[in-house]
């Protein structure tokens, strides 16, 4: 069943479910509230992109990103931890990513609170 958004998507999606994204640059936040994967159809063609609230929130156990790259653009650059802008928040659950990448102009790209764990097996870079 193909959906327009990614939030679209993970509305009617059940936990093991996975979800083929096709290319192009998605501009939305998503809520990660089940245990699904989300994976690029073809790597390094798949952009999300939001500039409000984190542009992933994942509350779910046993979610997995895989070959998508996430970006955070805007934000308040004087906030800081929970209040501060941020790619990527791991709230309570566990979440796995492959092959992608997180980015925020502004505050952190990954954080994890209230018991969130998150696997980036190869993608952590420093960036000068």
């Amino acid at each position: 069943m193909v959906k327009r958004t990614l939030g679209e998507a993970m509305k009617v999606a059940s936990d093991g479910d996975i979800i083929e994204v096709a290319p192009g640059v998605y501009t939305e936040g998503i809520l990660l509230s089940k245990a699904v994967t989300l994976y690029a159809a073809a790597a390094g063609k798949v952009v999300v992109k939001s500039d409000g609230d984190p542009t992933v929130v994942s509350t779910a156990h046993g979610a997995r990103l895989r070959n998508i790259s996430f970006e955070h653009t805007g934000g308040d650059a004087s906030a800081r931890g929970r209040a501060g802008p941020r790619c990527l928040e791991v709230v309570g659950g566990y979440l796995t990513c492959d092959g992608c990448s997180f980015t925020s102009k502004v505050g952190s790209a990954v954080m994890a609170a209230e018991n969130g764990c998150t696997v980036l097996p190869r993608v952590l870079e420093r960036v000068s």
